[in-house]
């Protein structure tokens, strides 16, 4: 399901539109952004570009290392609270 925009939302982005919006939630004091899908994607494609090019650049460099996918899974299991595997 996804949420329609209440009309308060749906003026500001009728005023600004292609714009981000930003929000509080009064009740938590948490702020949001609303964007376009289209400038989500683009952010994300950035994003993941820099990073991207971070690993080519540490890789060029020679800092890597070989994966221990037990490492990996043990640290994943650790982060989510799992006792076993």
């Amino acid at each position: 399901m996804t949420p329609r925009l209440p009309s308060e939302l749906q003026h500001a982005v009728d005023r600004r539109p292609g714009e981000a919006i930003a929000l509080r939630d009064d009740r938590t004091e948490t702020f949001y952004v609303l964007l376009p899908h289209e400038n989500y994607e683009r952010l994300l494609d950035d994003y993941t570009r820099r990073e991207l090019q971070k690993a080519f650049e540490q890789s060029t460099r020679g800092e890597v290392e070989a994966w221990d996918i037990e490492k990996i899974l043990a640290e994943c299991r650790r982060r989510q609270g799992c006792e076993n595997g």
